[in-house]
Parts: structure tokens; sequence; C-alpha cells
């Protein structure tokens, strides 16, 4: 182990600016450049050829986690796709995903684990600690083709938004120094690119939260409950707010969502116009005003910019769990909206009492 962490602080330390591996990091119009890491070289071997007829050439493979560290540590270029096994000596797929994971380089690189093992637990633990997608052995060449070519999208949708905000940052700037701030607008906080590049551990991106979902859903002792949030008048706190103030509010209810949850296992997604979904174990008895309660406490101890809601209430509407059991195939775009459904129903229940008014 003392390897593998002399590995990891290898990959850690890095050495150049964290903006330039930004843009070293992203695919740009440069092939697909992947790594490959499993103990079996028969594994290894049919995956080179999956890749290779997929259109990918850009390979390295390794039978070893700890050399996969000092690979990664040496490479000029970062490397766009991981691909890991999970049962391997010296070190576990997922503990390598972990230490991968703690690199300013490799915070955001798909990794895709590709494994023998069909449990819960196992799916659970590998999202947990970073994974983006999961495949089970013995594995199709097109379900491998369809998921790498889904985290080359990621790729280069994460870049499209990096320049995105950029871009807003830079417009924003220039409306200050031309221009007074409207009075409904607040000054924009210190934020580093890293944090809004960055997804903390509970917080998915919605691609990677429908593989979880596809994926936990298969094991034979699923049973999850997926849970609706949305934050009301979300259209007029966009009106009002700055938009770096916004990023921060909806990273800050999102892990308001994470902390009233925990200590359960709980993953977070957005699912656009104000609304969050919430996965945690169906053992798990989820009260929607409880945990209306719940969020607003975790939200009173943040420190939430004062832009999102300094003349209006952020308050929460926290749909009735929908339950999710075992499925061959999830259809994921039908639970949604079935979740989203319920929370709507709730809202209207309020609206009918009036509690709604007396919030406003």
């Amino acid at each position: 182990m003392t390897q593998a962490r002399a590995g990891a602080d290898k990959v850690k330390s890095g050495q150049e600016p964290a903006g330039k591996h930004a843009k070293e990091c992203s695919t740009g119009g440069m092939p697909m450049k992947i790594l490959a890491v499993d103990d079996d070289t028969v594994s290894l071997d049919l995956l080179r050829e999956c890749l290779t007829e997929g259109g990918y050439d850009q390979i390295k493979l390794e039978t070893s986690p700890l050399k996969a560290l000092d690979t990664l540590a040496a490479a000029s270029h970062c490397y766009d796709c991981i691909l890991l096994d999970i049962d391997m000596p010296e070190m576990d797929g997922i503990s390598l995903c972990a230490e991968i994971r703690k690199s300013d380089q490799y915070k955001n690189t798909p990794i895709l684990m590709i494994t023998r093992y069909k449990n819960r637990d196992s799916v659970q633990k590998a999202f947990e600690k970073g994974a983006t997608d999961y495949i089970t052995k013995p594995f199709e060449f097109l379900e491998v083709l369809t998921r790498v070519r889904v985290a080359e999208r990621l790729v280069k949708e994460r870049q499209a938004a990096i320049d995105s905000y950029m871009a807003l940052q830079s417009m924003e700037m220039g409306r200050q120094k031309t221009a007074p701030a409207p009075e409904t607008r607040r000054s924009e906080p210190a934020i580093d690119i890293d944090e809004i590049e960055t997804a903390d551990d509970p917080v998915l991106s919605p691609v990677v939260f429908q593989n979880y979902l596809e994926q936990v859903t298969k094991s034979s002792s699923c049973d999850l409950n997926l849970v609706a949030i949305q934050i009301q008048r979300i259209d007029r706190i966009f009106r009002r707010t700055s938009a770096a103030d916004f990023t921060a509010m909806m990273q800050a209810v999102a892990h308001a969502i994470a902390n009233h949850f925990r200590p359960h296992s709980v993953f977070i997604s957005q699912a656009g116009n104000g609304v969050f979904l919430a996965t945690i174990d169906g053992s798990v008895t989820v009260n929607p005003q409880d945990a209306e309660a719940g969020i607003a406490r975790a939200l009173n101890s943040m420190n939430i910019p004062k832009g999102a809601g300094n003349d209006i209430r952020l308050d929460l509407i926290v749909g009735v769990p929908l339950n999710l059991p075992t499925s061959p195939k999830l259809n994921f775009r039908r639970a949604v909206k079935a979740a989203i459904a319920r929370m709507k129903q709730r809202e209207e229940e309020q609206d009918e009492f009036g509690l709604s008014s007396l919030a406003s």
C-alpha cells in the first residue's frame, strides 16, 4: 500500500497549473485517450479488440493498479476515459477509483467499472467512490462501446459547460466595469472554478445518476426509493440572481438534501426547473413534511449567497417516495416522471389548503 500511496501522490501533485490541465484533459478534436486496468490479460485483449473495432485506437492497457497510477502520473496529456476491473491484487478497482478521484486532473474523468460482480453493494460502493458507469462481465462489445461513447459525450459536455461558465463570468465582469449592477442582483462571490467543475460524492450528473439507477435496479436485492424535490418560485429566484450565486445556491440545496438523509447512503442529481432527484434505501421511511423541515434546517446552517434569497424565501416541496424494485431494464424517464408527478401532487394539495400562499 505504500507503493500505492506513492503512486497516488504523484497523480495528485501535478506538474502544471490547473488551468492548463483543464485544457489538456479535454478531448477537443483529438482522439479519445483510454486507460484500461485489469489483471486478466484475456479481458484486456478483448477490451482492446472491442475498442479498436469501435474506432478508438489511443488505448493503454495495464495489469497492475500500481502501474496504472504511475501511468496516470506520467501522462503528458490526461486520459479521457478509464476502465477498471474490481477484483484485482495489490488494490481492488473500487479503491483504485477512489485514489484516482483524489487527483485534480481526474476528478471528473469518466471511470467505467467492468466486473463480474452484480450485487447491489458492489454497484453502490463503486458509485460512492466516483464511478461513472458499471458494466458486468461477460460483456458484449456493443454495450461497452455504447457506454464509452456516453463517457465521451460527458467529457465534451463538461468542457462545453466550463467554456460557457467562463464566458458568463467574462460577460458579468464586463458589465460590472461599464455599469452598476441592478439592486436585485448581488455581487459575485469568489468561487473557485474547480468548485464549479467538480461534483462532490453524493451529487451526480444527470447521465451518471441515470447510469447508477439502471445498474442498481438490475441487482436482485434492489429496494430503492426515488424522491423528487423542487425549489419553489425558481423562476423568480433565477431572474434576481447572478450566474455564480445561482450555481452556488443549487449546490447548497443539493448538499442540504444529502445532509438531511445522512447517515444513509444517498445520491442527488438535478432534473431541471429547480427539481432535484434523490435516491435512498427503501427501508428508510421518508416523510415529505419532515424532509422539508429537515432540509430547511440544513440550508439555514449553510452560507447561501444572499442574492439568491434576499427577498424570496427558499422553500421546497418534497414528493412522496417512489419505490424502485428489481428490474432487468429500468425505464428511467418513466420513473422520473412518476416521482415528479408525486411531488406535483403534494404541491397541489398544499395549494388547496392555502399553505403555499402562507409561505409566499
